[in-house]
């Protein structure tokens, strides 16, 4: 039951529910197991229960009037939410392309659970308005262009009239703004507020460089990554951890009431406060004890950022503190992923190469091309001989690995 309310706890919208909540909804959750090939849900047939992919691959064919296409699936997927929560029918065909595993709810009981919990159903709703608004999708209901009762209250003399006049309303066209205001819980002090991120819609990636440095087009979501609390000035990121120990909540005390923040993170955000943001959340990860491959990848997105400005000193300093925290990782870190370790072998080769060190780069190459489940992740195989070939290309008489 323990390991249920954790996994559920980690995956949106849930995570947004307390720990006690998850504990009655987790008394509804069945495991079903899906063999390849065989349906989770198919278009045009009821959703009577809520899917969530605990392990294994599903495909997802959709077929709306806003979208049609194919996505795949892993761990953590939701599927159908908004037909579930309607009581529709499916509008996409969801199957089983590897034997997985589901965690399910039936309709009736989540329904059930959310009148005896009204502040979870108002949670729901608020991160579903934001996914849609996210979207672009408009929820407006219009009313027929005839008078209706309504329209008797604002006439000329009307007692019920609050301020004696009407007047006009001229609403400004939202449609190229490119932030939304998005909810969040600090899960130190308990606080909800809202902070600017970018629109989906806004977000256009250009290229990717080898170690993974996103460029977008126009608008960067990397800014924005870090929420920062406004009331105890906790900052965080999504894959920092969903729960605090006694022993962490302690040192976090401590390191906050230091804290001073003359700066609001929840506007818009430029290079400069876009890295306080980053160093306020060093600073909370290594209070609660975080990990080093956690701290790794807050610095290497720092680098990115300083790389798309133009600024290498500070792009340098940065990836040189990612490669301290990557070592550290390797040495200290145990992973059952072999992806896990197989990209940050070739992450602390693609650095120390761009960090001028071409030998120690070639020794993790040497390591990564010796792994005994390399083979497990293709990409990274890859991209691993690409970098192999550049660095020969560029030293033709190293043609020896170490």
């Amino acid at each position: 039951m323990s390991q249920v309310i954790e996994l559920l706890g980690k995956i949106p919208p849930l995570d947004l529910f307390s720990h006690s909540s998850l504990e009655s909804l987790a008394r509804h959750v069945k495991i079903e197991r899906v063999l390849p090939g065989n349906p989770i849900t198919e278009t045009g047939t009821p959703v009577d229960r809520l899917a969530i992919v605990l392990r294994g691959k599903i495909g997802i064919n959709r077929r709306t009037s806003r979208k049609t296409g194919y996505e795949s699936g892993g761990p953590g997927t939701v599927i159908g939410i908004l037909e579930f929560l309607g009581g529709n029918n499916a509008s996409a065909t969801a199957r089983a392309e590897e034997e997985t595993l589901i965690l399910a709810i039936k309709r009736q009981d989540f329904i059930s659970f959310l009148r005896d919990h009204p502040d979870e159903a108002i949670a729901l709703v608020v991160v579903l308005s934001e996914h849609l608004y996210e979207l672009g999708i408009n929820m407006d209901f219009t009313g027929p262009p005839v008078q209706t009762p309504f329209e008797s209250i604002f006439e000329e003399g009307n007692a019920f009239l609050p301020f004696g006049e009407v007047t006009d309303v001229i609403q400004e066209k939202e449609s190229d703004n490119p932030f939304y205001a998005k909810q969040f819980t600090c899960v130190f002090c308990g606080a909800r507020f809202q902070s600017l991120v970018i629109k989906s819609k806004h977000i256009q990636l250009e290229k990717t460089d080898t170690d993974f440095c996103p460029h977008y087009r126009s608008w960067n979501p990397l800014l924005y990554e870090v929420a920062v609390c406004p009331q105890c000035g906790y900052a965080f990121t999504p894959d920092m951890p969903s729960k605090l120990s006694d022993r962490a909540r302690s040192k976090l005390a401590a390191l906050l009431s230091q804290l001073k923040m003359p700066l609001r993170f929840d506007g818009e955000r430029n290079l400069d406060l876009a890295v306080q943001s980053y160093g306020l959340a060093f600073a909370c990860l290594e209070a609660i004890g975080g990990k080093k491959s956690q701290m790794a990848k807050l610095y290497l997105k720092v680098s990115w950022l300083y790389r798309t400005a133009g600024i290498e000193v500070e792009e340098r300093e940065y990836c040189e503190k990612a490669v301290f925290c990557l070592m550290e990782s390797y040495r200290t870190e145990q992973s059952n992923d072999p992806a896990f370790e197989l990209n940050l072998l070739y992450l602390l080769a693609d650095l120390n190469h761009r960090l001028g060190r071409t030998d120690v780069a070639m020794r993790w190459l040497s390591t990564l091309l010796g792994h005994p489940k390399r083979h497990t992740s293709p990409k990274i195989l890859e991209r691993t001989r690409d970098l192999l070939y550049e660095i020969r290309r560029k030293k033709p008489k190293e043609n020896n690995v170490p």
